[in-house]
């Protein structure tokens, strides 16, 4: 689903769509438990790599630590399949969001000069970062606790 939507979009308009994967990758994490957002967002750049060749090290790399983030700070923050709390899933999705966004900017705007290198484009990436990341966990804990976690945990 992830690919879908953001696999054949550019660049700044496929990372605006980042509630998308945040979404999909804090439900991944509520129902595979520990390793699942790094086993989706692995599956997403290994489609992405493809279609997106010019940037094929960039996506695969930006997808596993987005995945590897999203695990290791929900374990950190004790976010639990058995009643998933809002305000933890938030907390680790905004801060997984916001880093990887202001990382996978720094990559292509100093390192690479993809883009141009601005303070103001940065900081945009971070709050749009933090606010995505936000709404989707938000959504991600009431479709699980609404719907899934009975489906799931049956």
């Amino acid at each position: 689903m992830i690919f879908l939507v953001k696999g054949f979009l550019p660049s700044p308009t496929a990372d605006f769509l980042v509630i998308f994967e945040a979404l999909l990758v804090g439900l991944s994490f509520l129902i595979l438990g520990r390793g699942g957002a790094t086993y989706v967002e692995l599956v997403n750049g290994l489609l992405q790599t493809p279609v997106k060749l010019s940037l094929a090290p960039f996506s695969l790399l930006l997808a596993l630590f987005f995945g590897v983030q999203v695990d290791a700070y929900a374990s950190l923050l004790r976010v639990r399949n058995s009643e998933a709390r809002a305000g933890r899933l938030v907390a680790t999705l905004s801060l997984s969001s916001a880093t990887t966004g202001v990382v996978a900017y720094y990559a292509t705007a100093v390192v690479e000069k993809l883009v141009p290198s601005d303070l103001s484009i940065a900081l945009t990436i971070l709050i749009f970062g933090v606010v995505s990341g936000a709404a989707a966990a938000y959504l991600a804990a009431r479709i699980w606790n609404g719907n899934l976690r009975s489906r799931f945990q049956g």
